[in-house]
Order: C-alpha cells, then structure tokens, then sequence
C-alpha cells in the first residue's frame, strides 16, 4: 500500500505529519478508516509504502482484522492510498 503522494504524509518516531486536507477531510471516512490511515502513514517508508498484514494493523492497533479490511478497502476507494497485492 502507498499513502498519497499529493500533500506529503511523513512519519518521525513519535510523530506524523498528516496534509491538512486530509484532517479536514477525516470525518467523510467510516469507521475506523482514519485511524488505519495514521498507521500506514506512520509505517510507510520516503517511498510512501508500506506492507503490513492486517493481522498485524489490528493486532498493533486493537481493532479487529475485519475493521481494518473494511478501513483498507475504504481507503483505497476514497483515493487516500493504493492498495498491491504484492510489495
């Protein structure tokens, strides 16, 4: 999966940047979609990808792995990131 390239996402340690857009955008997402977004942020490396399992978000996150399939689908409907079967 890659986060948007449009309005750079980054992560520090402790932090992550998030495009004003998109905080302005959050409350058109369900359920847990933002969320779940954070977390690939926060994950993706300079290239903008990441490859979590979802076992591994809801584990990470404590959210069931069906919400998090749900989030991810979500997401990449919206536009917020693109989602590959592979890395």
């Amino acid at each position: 999966m890659s986060a948007e390239r449009i309005g750079v996402a980054k992560a520090w340690p402790d932090f992550v940047q998030v495009p004003t857009r998109h905080v302005l955008r959050a409350h058109e997402l369900p359920g847990k979609a933002f969320i779940v977004y954070l977390y690939l942020v926060m994950r993706a490396g300079e290239d903008y990808k990441c490859f979590p399992t979802q076992t591994t978000i809801a584990g990470e996150l404590g959210i069931p792995e069906r919400t998090v399939n749900r989030a991810i689908a979500d997401l990449a409907r919206a536009q917020w990131i693109h989602k590959s079967d592979t890395p």
